[in-house]
């Protein structure tokens, strides 16, 4: 009841009396620790063990009610308010269910009265982390969610800055961090004292229901902080395997549209009017479109409601990107898992597109300011992946497979069909739009996206033969087998691109002369 009221205080309209309640709670807990002390709540509820001690079980539902009261109040409106019961809350687990620091004496050596790592799972699962529930309520009102500093719009308005009176004001802004920033030094003590990385979980649990969030704003605020923590925050000697598989799970998850509709294809579709019995007066045909017309409906239903979802595709992206990019996180990760994030990303990419063309030919063009588009996403998308294919090619490993008689590892394998499979997608799309932009087949009624996002595919297009161009002949030979995925380009109506490939070409087939020259002179040489 003593502990209600506080809460009670402690959500009433004055701030004052609300911050001077909270510090009652302190008392309360400093009182609840105190050994000498037994209150008569304990000595009725409990029952005394065999020992001759209160049953520690029991003891503990004393704590909850301040913890699990701090945790709501977490969520109060006013920011001075939730920010000192979550100094509260996290200061009293310190305090009480931590051994205190050592200074030599017996007495500092003692342990607490619930230090052990089941009763802090325990309390990340019951008080910390529903705490994430208070970061949706005032989301829609804070700023939008940032993008990648080399994010290019060329379909979709930037919204408007936020005013200056409405900055650092929604929990999001003011107590994201530093909650989380509380959770993870939990964490990291609890390794230390307790040598054991149960909580690690726990914080990965707490990050996973951000990145599931509907608000776009709060999913990108945890994969931010993801990233920071595995690369960051944890040793290496804590990012195990199971650790990275973890991870790249958790960032696929991230990069995938929610409630896509899977359109039949002209095979599909023929088969089933044949296959199929409709009712009377329907066609099988007419069956399966409807079906298909009211799951397109919903898809466009939900993305209008929870379009700043559109915001995590990018920011994922440039997360995969950077982490793979990064010598020393990649090396740790391992092949296994780089060629796990781009497959991934490649596939996210074709689902983006396929979204983004539903989109574009159901929603009228928005005037206002909206969240990217996935056609935008996918064109960012493309361009980390690129780069991430091109470092494939630079790995030994990988290249020197493509010549050897011994059969690749399957991760090596894989790896190779990943090069092969995302060149061929992006000069695939590229002969495919530009077929399409010139009979307008499966344009839309205003193309002009699909003529900007044409645009940025040549670029890409451009900017892959350049770098292929640039390579040593040794690497650019082990990659003779393009030639046909090449070939398609030279008969693009584009005369940038028709000339660059007709070079590679050219270079390609001269370094596989040659190649083939020396491998006869080399088995002459030995036959003589």
């Amino acid at each position: 009841d003593l502990v209600d009221a506080l809460l009670m205080y402690a959500g009433g309209p004055h701030e004052k009396m609300s911050l001077v309640s909270i510090d009652h709670l302190v008392t309360l807990s400093t009182f609840l620790a105190d050994e000498s002390f037994a209150t008569p709540l304990v000595r009725r509820r409990s029952h005394v063990n065999t020992t001759g001690g209160i049953d520690k079980n029991q003891e503990l539902e004393l704590w909850w009610p301040i913890l699990l009261g701090l945790s709501r109040s977490i969520g109060d409106p006013r920011k001075q308010v939730r920010l000192k019961c979550l100094v509260t809350l996290l200061g009293i687990v310190n305090q009480h269910f931590f051994p205190p620091e050592s200074s030599g004496s017996d007495e500092d050596t003692k342990k607490p009265r619930f230090g052990n790592v089941q009763t802090m799972q325990l309390v990340f699962r019951g008080i910390l982390n529903p705490v994430l529930s208070h970061a949706e309520m005032d989301a829609q009102i804070g700023p939008s969610p940032p993008l990648p500093e080399d994010f290019e719009r060329f379909t979709t308005k930037a919204p408007a800055p936020v005013a200056k009176e409405q900055r650092n004001t929604t929990w999001l802004e003011t107590t994201f961090e530093h909650f989380m920033d509380g959770c993870i030094a939990l964490c990291m003590r609890s390794m230390e004292v307790f040598k054991d990385e149960s909580l690690v979980e726990e914080v990965f649990a707490m990050l996973n229901s951000c990145l599931q969030s509907d608000s776009g704003a709060l999913a990108v605020r945890g994969l931010r902080r993801l990233q920071m923590f595995v690369t960051d925050d944890l040793s290496e000697s804590l990012v195990t395997d199971d650790t990275w598989a973890t991870v790249c799970h958790m960032l696929r998850r991230c990069l995938a549209v929610r409630g896509l509709p899977q359109l039949p294809t002209e095979s599909q579709v023929n088969g089933s009017n044949q296959q199929d019995e409709a009712p009377k007066g329907e066609s099988a045909g007419d069956k399966d479109e409807n079906l298909v017309t009211e799951a397109i409906t919903e898809f466009v239903a939900e993305e209008r409601v929870l379009a700043d979802r559109r915001y995590i595709g990018s920011n994922a992206t440039l997360i995969i990107g950077n982490m793979l990019s990064n010598a020393k996180t990649s090396e740790v990760m391992g092949l296994r898992w780089r060629v796990f994030l781009t497959a991934g990303l490649g596939e996210a990419v074709t689902e983006w597109e396929e979204a983004g063309a539903l989109l574009a030919k159901n929603v009228a063009d928005p005037q206002d300011a909206s969240p990217p588009s996935y056609i935008e996403n996918a064109i960012y998308g493309r361009k980390w992946i690129s780069k991430l294919v091109l470092q494939l090619t630079a790995m030994k490993d990988v290249m020197l497979s493509f010549e050897s008689d011994v059969d690749p590892t399957p991760t090596i394998a894989s790896a190779q069909t990943l090069i092969g499979d995302q060149i061929h997608s992006l000069l695939t799309l590229f002969m495919t739009r530009e077929a399409a932009l010139s009979s307008h087949v499966g344009s839309t009624a205003k193309p002009s996206w699909e003529a900007s996002q044409q645009t940025r595919v040549i670029k890409l297009v451009l900017e892959l033969i350049a770098s292929l161009d640039a390579m040593e002949d040794e690497q650019l030979y082990l990659l003779s087998w393009l030639s046909p995925m090449l070939e398609s380009c030279a008969e693009s109506k584009n005369e940038t691109v028709r000339k660059k490939v007709g070079k590679l070409l050219q270079r390609l087939r001269s370094t596989t002369a040659g190649a083939t020259a020396e491998t006869k002179q080399a088995e002459s040489g030995v036959s003589g």
